[in-house]
């Protein structure tokens, strides 16, 4: 199931840099062609990178791509490396989950105070609770790649079970 949806989100983040391509070419012909940019182009813009970056964040943690300084691992033995590495997941886990309900609650205060974009007036509610959609599905999804290596560590190669 997490990876129909992970293939999803990222299927969904593809189409959504498609229209940012699409509204910049517009804008870009509208100004210099015509004389006439499309109004409201930087503000699509900015929504539209809003749901690129937070589609991608599920994938990016079920698949184990964010940014990693691993600079000292090496120089650490075996086992503390693996600590490190399961409090360092632990933490990402946390902050994820943190994010999600704080920006949950901030949508709640977006959407009852009616905010909008300044100049289009698209109500930017619908944005803060996918960003907090987003970043439950991230935790959700970095468990679950961390369970899986858990269970990949505990269960030897060689020892597989029949």
């Amino acid at each position: 199931m997490i990876d129909r949806l992970q293939k999803g989100l990222l299927s969904f983040a593809g189409i959504v840099v498609l229209a940012i391509m699409g509204v910049t070419v517009v804008d870009v012909i509208g100004r210099y062609v015509l004389n006439r940019p499309l109004a409201g182009s930087f503000e699509i813009t900015q929504l539209l990178l809003v749901l690129v970056i937070f589609a991608g964040l599920p994938a990016v943690c079920a698949a184990g791509s964010h940014i990693r300084v691993d600079v000292l691992l090496h120089m650490m033995s075996k086992g503390v490396r693996r600590f490190v590495e399961r409090a360092s997941a632990a933490m990402i886990v946390a902050t994820l989950v943190y994010l999600a309900i704080l920006t949950w609650e901030k949508a709640g205060e977006v959407v009852a105070i009616g905010d909008v974009t300044p100049f289009l007036h698209i109500p930017i509610g619908p944005f803060a609770y996918f960003i907090s959609a987003s970043c439950g599905l991230a935790a959700i999804a970095f468990t679950a790649r961390m369970l899986r290596e858990l269970r990949r560590v505990a269960v030897p190669a060689d020892r597989s079970p029949s």
